[in-house]
């Protein structure tokens, strides 16, 4: 769970830093905060099916 926040704040954070040298909107944000929620959606996903087949493992 700390790592989907994790991404979110980070790309989140990268967009701020984009948006405040370009001088745009807020769109350097959106894209962080979009892009750090598929990227924390991966990782939780990776993560859940590696449980998975552990678990499945010790069953046999």
């Amino acid at each position: 769970m700390l790592e989907f926040v994790g991404a979110i704040v980070l790309l989140g954070g990268v967009g701020y830093l984009v948006d405040e040298r370009s001088g745009e909107g807020p769109v350097g944000v959106l894209v962080g905060v979009l892009c750090g929620v598929a990227v924390g959606t991966y990782i939780l996903l990776k993560q859940l099916l590696k449980l998975t087949r552990e678990g499945e493992a010790g069953r046999r």
